[in-house]
């Protein structure tokens, strides 16, 4: 049978005939299995999506039947996306007790103990959904009856897995990074891209930053003003503004593969300064005066400083600046000197209703509304 290649919408309608097919000629229970990348979406965008047309079905995940911390601790390898994480055995096991009609005690995995926090009936129904990365895995593909991967951009699975770990696993911005690098990304390429060609069908689940990153919590407040005349560093002080300090930084901003032509919905940077590194994601533009963008930022280990060209992102730009930073009545105000660019002043604040307070700074500094820009220095600077 030929392999079946759809987007998302279609793809399930897709999946929901191949079902109904299936369950007028096949001994039931059936077993779907969801297999795809970290990110992609195989759970909340396809296995439950089929349990919705399918009432009465059942997801298992595979993510519950992790050995745990422990295990892999004690076999050196910490390194929850390689298969020997999984206790295939047991989930085997508990297929074939399925498709017999058979309750089993299904683990139960807690991501915050990182290990297995006991065990909870789970009887079986006409439709089962198996979901994970190892979905294929030789051991558990004989016992499917149909197999559907659920494929993304690396830049798609990336940013999704930051948004959604940091409140799952606790941990940081900065450790789901170097995860994804160091063992993610490359678990990925080898064990589960390469299960791609069992599927009978492959679903492309886009990226959708606009929708996507409202799970965002951050968010970048500011206004950018590109300066006509030197900016008064005294009347900076007369309006109680405190200068922080002055640091050289330099930007590097990359472009997805996945990103057609000149794309500044999104924005990929790292950032040096004084030696650190930072890794900048912002998402799509909003606000009326002030340009307000979903924002992550952390710090990466200085060994990480070319992980996103290891991940497939390309080098578009790189700029070097000196940065001021003052601070005054909760607003702060940075005036780059950008090399070879001109002068830019950026005011910032944590209020996304702050505009008026912003515009009123504005004026007492000299600066007019009209030469404000909502642009980033990507979009002012590249091409």
């Amino acid at each position: 049978m030929a392999q079946e290649i759809y987007e998302l919408s279609k793809g399930l309608d897709r999946i929901k005939i191949k079902i109904d097919e299936m369950k007028k000629n096949a001994i039931l229970p059936l077993i779907v299995g969801v297999a795809g990348g970290s990110g992609s979406g195989k759970t909340t965008k396809v296995a439950k999506q089929i349990k919705e047309r399918f009432p009465g079905s059942k997801i298992l995940s595979m993510d519950d039947y992790f050995f745990g911390g422990i295990f892999i601790d004690g076999n050196g390898h910490r390194n929850w996306d390689d298969p020997r994480a999984i206790d295939f055995d047991l989930l085997c096991e508990h297929l074939i007790r399925l498709k017999q009609g058979l309750v089993v005690q299904k683990p139960v995995y807690s991501f915050g103990k990182s290990e297995r926090d006991g065990y909870e009936k789970f009887e079986p129904a006409d439709i089962i959904i198996l979901e994970g990365l190892f979905a294929f895995y030789d051991t558990v593909e004989k016992l499917l009856n149909l197999k559907i991967f659920v494929e993304t951009s690396i830049h798609g699975s990336l940013v999704r897995r930051i948004l959604r770990d940091v409140g799952r696993t606790g941990q940081t911005e900065k450790d789901i990074f170097t995860q994804y690098v160091n063992t993610v990304y490359p678990m990925y390429k080898m064990h589960v891209e390469t299960t791609r060609a069992k599927a009978d069908i492959v679903i492309i689940n886009q990226y959708f930053p606009e929708i996507e990153t409202d799970k965002c919590e951050s968010r970048e407040i500011q206004i950018k003003v590109a300066l006509k005349k030197n900016l008064s560093r005294q009347k900076l002080d007369e309006l109680g503004f405190f200068k922080m300090g002055i640091v050289s930084q330099e930007d590097i901003y990359y472009a997805a593969s996945s990103w057609k032509d000149c794309h500044f919905e999104e924005l990929m940077r790292v950032r040096i300064e004084n030696g650190r590194y930072f890794l900048a994601y912002k998402g799509p533009l909003g606000g009326n005066l002030l340009r307000i963008k979903p924002k992550i930022e952390f710090e990466v280990e200085p060994y990480l400083k070319n992980a996103l060209e290891i991940l497939g992102y390309k080098k578009i730009l790189t700029l070097h600046k000196e940065r001021e930073i003052w601070l005054g009545g909760g607003i702060e105000l940075v005036v780059d000197d950008i090399k070879d660019r001109g002068i830019f002043i950026e005011l910032r604040t944590s209020n996304p209703d702050g505009e008026e307070e912003i515009k009123d700074c504005l004026k007492k500094i000299g600066v007019e509304d009209k030469i404000i820009t909502k642009k980033s220095y990507l979009e002012l600077f590249s091409g």
